[in-house]
């Protein structure tokens, strides 16, 4: 029922879902027009809570929205997605009335405002969680994850979050990592981390690559930012990183356009040994690696070492 008139404040009766009780997936996206009007919003849950075996929800997101007691009877919820999104403000309460059930929330491309959140607006049982494009600045995105410390989750996708209009000496758009950025980030047993576009200029060691637990980490994405990768004041905690990121697969570095000449680590009256010290080791069980369009003064990767027992099969 995506992509037609169908307003969420006049068009649900409560009878209308009333023959199809056991519907497990419902598509009602792209309904709802541009609001410019930021006030509080009430979803139709006369309508949907008859829907008791109801496992997969596409909705639009409002501004200020309000979902009241009925959509706590969707026990077997486990996935919801705002595809179309005006949000202003995420609360603590605003998802407060759904089932811990739910395992998936994307909150994609919500940019019609600057997202406001508060620290506890997340259910703590999320797998899944995918606020790609949203216009909320990396910081306070990643200030939201502090109910999942020391949690496993599946997913975390923060691509392109910040922007450039938004910029400030608090939430600054070109950004340096710092430990206290990323404090419950680090904590998290994460498989797919996507951090690409969000004006990440450097990275303060005992950041960006001390997670506690790397070998969880399989896709690994720093595409469009602005930082080099490495250099030698970083080389051992990022060598260590990959050593024990056993199960990582895919990393992409590309699109990173910064210039960074290797002579200033490498230089010709070095022994072999110093050289061969200054490189970064990548984990055997890397398959997929893009660092295309990055800006180098050498040799692309040459500061990369590929071990001989690899699985690379994309370069």
């Amino acid at each position: 029922m995506s992509h037609n008139m169908l307003d969420l404040s006049q068009d649900y009766s409560a009878e209308l879902f009333l023959p199809i009780q056991n519907l497990t997936t419902l598509d009602i996206s792209y309904n709802m027009k541009q609001s410019y009007e930021a006030k509080g919003f009430n979803y139709p849950d006369h309508a949907i809570s008859v829907m008791w075996g109801l496992s997969i929800l596409v909705i639009d997101m409002m501004p200020l929205p309000q979902f009241e007691s009925g959509f706590s009877r969707l026990n077997n919820l486990k996935e919801l997605h705002f595809q179309s999104c005006y949000l202003k403000r995420l609360e603590n309460k605003t998802f407060q009335r759904f089932s811990s059930s739910l395992e998936v929330l994307t909150l994609r491309n919500c940019l019609l405002y600057f997202v406001n959140t508060e620290v506890d607006a997340l259910l703590p049982n999320l797998r899944v969680i995918d606020f790609s494009g949203t216009f909320l600045h990396l910081k306070p995105a990643l200030q939201l994850l502090n109910p999942y410390r020391y949690a496993n989750i599946t997913t975390k996708m923060f691509g392109r979050v910040s922007y450039p209009m938004r910029n400030s000496s608090y939430l600054p758009f070109s950004l340096t990592i710092t430990s206290d950025i990323i404090k419950h980030l680090k904590t998290i047993c994460v498989g797919n981390l996507d951090l690409s576009e969000n004006g990440i200029v450097d990275y303060e060691p005992g950041s960006v690559f001390s997670f506690d637990h790397p070998e969880c980490l399989r896709h690994l994405s720093f595409k469009g930012n602005r930082f080099v990768l490495y250099n030698m004041e970083k080389r051992d905690e990022i060598n260590m990183f990959f050593k024990k990121a056993i199960q990582l697969k895919y990393i992409d570095y590309s699109f990173n356009a910064v210039s960074y000449n290797m002579k200033k680590s490498v230089t010709p009256n070095m022994s072999l040994l110093s050289a061969y010290a200054s490189y970064v080791f990548l984990p055997t069980s890397l398959e997929k690696l893009d660092i295309s369009y990055t800006v180098l003064n050498t040799v692309p990767a040459v500061w990369l070492i590929v071990p001989e027992n690899n699985n690379l099969t994309f370069l």
